[in-house]
């Protein structure tokens, strides 16, 4: 009985991360924050804000020596696709936005992150793997892509 709560609860703690990453990466999120930082400037929340707080809730800000368990790891994965997902919709071919550049620019930055983070002889194997897989999703689905 213990064992079905626990895949219950990470599994409903999986599907609501999903919600919230699904709803942080819609357009119109990224474009109010565009909008507040040419209105407010540093005075509100931005995009970089926002991708500072990916890559500290997602990715644990990159480091290494992290022991991320399934729930997260999964997690991680997700975010990734959705990320691959979110920049492929936003895809500068049709013309340069500020959020499109935004996006890209992100998403080249957590790919740089996760190439020198592979490279830590400290990196847990569980980490390394998924790692390993998102790299693989983000050039097959983004950078070795043909248009």
């Amino acid at each position: 009985m213990a064992k079905l709560i626990f895949v219950y609860y990470n599994v409903n703690g999986v599907n609501m991360a999903a919600g919230v990453i699904q709803n942080l990466m819609r357009k119109e999120v990224f474009w109010s924050l565009v909008d507040a930082e040419n209105k407010m400037g540093n005075k509100a929340f931005t995009c970089r804000d926002l991708f500072n707080y990916f890559n500290r809730v997602f990715f644990h800000d990159f480091d290494p020596n992290a022991k991320l368990n399934a729930v997260e790891l999964n997690i991680q994965m997700q975010f990734a696709v959705k990320l691959v997902e979110t920049v492929n919709a936003n895809n500068i071919t049709g013309g340069l936005t500020d959020v499109s550049a935004y996006l890209h620019v992100y998403l080249i930055e957590v790919r740089d992150h996760l190439q020198k983070m592979m490279e830590s002889e400290q990196l847990d194997d569980n980490l390394k793997a998924n790692c390993e897989l998102i790299l693989l999703k983000m050039n097959r689905e983004f950078f070795n892509k043909t248009i």
